[in-house]
């Protein structure tokens, strides 16, 4: 048994069993549908309500699972260099996330994803969706997803990114067509692009609604959104053709 390759499905379980954890990267865009592969697991344990008692959990883990090592991104991009236990809560503080190796992948704590902050946690956690075949672990929903991918410059995240927001638009569509002003306004808050605004623009029933997406559209081609400049010009002339 104690041979036995330590399984980071298994661990991730095990740990979900214990703390509020949830499912990000590449695994997470894999499991929302994309084809595509990955190497490692990316994790959230919850930060709250410090880097010390975040930093105590993965000590546990360790010491429960000793074939495990704790790393932390190296100079080198693409390299990870090992650590002492002791160095875990510095580099969470400073690298915000720790890297597990010794099981048959590797395992990407964060202490805090890119793009978040602790304080971020619980809302992520409300929002996320429980994985059943994985005990207490969640997947990240498909909004925060897209957020911690924002601004790293990877290929591989620019192409989650294309993924994820055409996964969120055709998701948002149907939703916003049919759904009253309060719920609108909340989705459109969180994820906006011209043809979503476009959409709530057309609400067959709502006139909150259309005032809502007609305004989206005012403020992203006052900002220099040439597909909201065309996008307005459509509905304002379709406005006026229904009102002559």
């Amino acid at each position: 048994m104690e041979n036995q390759t330590l399984k980071a499905t298994a661990l991730l379980a095990e740990i979900a069993h214990e703390r509020r954890l949830i499912l990000l990267g590449g695994m997470a865009v894999i499991l929302y549908g994309m084809s595509r592969t990955t190497l490692d697991c990316d994790v959230w344990l919850d930060p709250n309500p410090s880097s010390a008692e975040w930093s105590t959990a993965i000590e546990q883990i360790i010491q429960r699972h000793p074939q495990l090592r704790p790393c932390r991104i190296g100079p080198v991009p693409g390299t990870w260099d090992l650590i002492d236990n002791a160095a875990i809560r510095p580099v969470a503080d400073s690298d915000r996330l720790v890297r597990l190796i010794g099981a048959d992948r590797p395992i990407d704590v964060f202490f805090i994803p890119n793009e978040l902050e602790a304080s971020d946690f619980d809302a992520v956690w409300q929002r996320g969706r429980l994985i059943e075949e994985a005990g207490g672990l969640k997947l990240m929903e498909e909004v925060d997803l897209l957020v911690t991918k924002q601004l790293t410059g990877r290929p591989h995240d620019e192409a989650d990114m294309r993924f994820l927001e055409r996964r969120i638009e055709l998701s948002y569509s149907e939703r916003l067509k049919t759904c009253d002003p309060v719920e609108g306004e909340k989705l459109l808050a969180r994820f906006a692009t011209p043809a979503l605004a476009a959409v709530a623009a057309a609400h067959e029933s709502s006139p909150e609604m259309r005032a809502l997406g007609l305004t989206i559209l005012r403020e992203m081609s006052d900002e220099g959104d040439l597909i909201a400049v065309d996008i307005l010009q459509d509905v304002v002339a379709k406005r006026v053709s229904q009102e002559m």
